[in-house]
């Protein structure tokens, strides 16, 4: 309203509740003309399931690569303007986030929640993945690649408790490929994502156990089964697991196993389908022995990948020799712990 008298006019109208200016602020978005009112839900949904505060770079350009078929860019302005204050760019940090936790809190109530947020993120995230072949795209979407690299991984899990993952699934295999031969993009994906993640732990911007997560899933040859085994997906997806045509008692690069792996993790799934493919339950395995959080290679300096390799190799602070049943111990998984017990009473 821009004339006084408008403003005089509606004075007695304003809503009562929080909740009642949250829905005329989201009828005046659904009633925008265009593309303007899908673009602006999913702007809201990205900022809803997003495990950290966005950049302005990384939400503008996500929002931008979730909404093709789109035939131009969107700067933040634009996104902000569709959004009518409902999102706020915070200065100091250089993140969008939601203009109060009680808007959070409406858009779950009334309109989508976490899950279908997480199904549209992880969508996004491995079509862009699988656009670019793993590889840093040359023109544009560079905020979402990085983003993607990072965090497709985190939405699949997110959004494997529901019944809309058959599309996921689909994505997930162009992805991952065979566990006799991981995809040309797997590949690339994690080549990329440790220099990143080693970009970024030296700046002290990563936790050390992102880190320590990329080189648990390497082996040689490159088996994606073990992303399967440390990421919760591998216990949505059973699917993954059906193939005969894998090693099972094959090893990462640090000398840990499948069923070492799931059972560190704590991923009762997978546990029992690696043992019903007669996985070895005494098989050892070199694993990390400590809080992946803790004490790590310096923030000071850039971490050179097979130094820290070696170290991972070496340390006793970082590994340790550990059965499956020792990771379930350690992990404190009693459920998985009396399965692996069942299972050695039973052979």
């Amino acid at each position: 309203m821009k004339f006084e008298c408008d403003i005089q006019e509606n004075l007695g109208k304003l809503p009562k509740t929080l909740e009642e200016r949250y829905s005329q602020i989201y009828a005046t978005i659904c009633a925008e003309s265009g593309s303007s009112s899908r673009v602006a839900n999913i702007a809201l949904m990205w900022i809803m399931c997003s495990p950290r505060p966005l950049t302005p770079e990384e939400w503008t350009d996500v929002t931008c690569y979730a909404s093709q078929p789109l035939d131009s860019r969107i700067d933040l302005g634009t996104l902000l303007d569709i959004c009518h204050n409902l999102v706020v760019l915070d200065w100091q940090s250089n993140a969008v986030r939601f203009a109060h936790l009680s808007v959070r809190e409406y858009l779950e109530k009334y309109h989508f929640n976490i899950e279908e947020s997480n199904v549209m993120a992880a969508k996004c995230c491995l079509s862009m993945l699988i656009d670019c072949e793993g590889l840093f795209p040359a023109a544009s979407y560079h905020g979402c690649f990085r983003y993607s690299t990072i965090n497709w991984a985190y939405h699949v899990d997110e959004c494997c408790s529901g019944d809309k993952c058959g599309d996921i699934l689909n994505l997930l295999r162009s992805f991952l490929g065979h566990p006799s031969k991981a995809s040309k993009t797997y590949s690339n994906w994690l080549s990329g994502a440790k220099a990143i993640a080693d970009k970024d732990h030296s700046r002290g911007n990563l936790k050390q156990s992102t880190l320590i997560m990329l080189y648990r899933i390497e082996s040689v040859p490159l088996n994606p089964l073990f992303a399967a085994a440390y990421f919760r997906f591998g216990e949505k997806f059973q699917e993954l697991w059906e193939s005969d045509r894998f090693e099972i008692g094959c090893k990462n690069k640090v000398g840990e196993t499948l069923l070492s792996i799931a059972s560190d993790r704590g991923h009762i799934r997978t546990v029992r389908a690696l043992l019903e493919r007669m996985a070895d339950v005494n098989n050892d395995s070199t694993s990390p022995a400590i809080d992946q959080s803790g004490p790590g290679p310096s923030k000071s300096s850039p971490i050179q990948s097979e130094k820290f390799l070696d170290r991972a190799r070496t340390n006793p602070q970082f590994f340790g020799t550990w059965t499956a049943l020792d990771q379930s111990i350690r992990a404190e998984s009693g459920r998985i712990r009396w399965v692996l017990l069942i299972y050695l009473v039973n052979i």
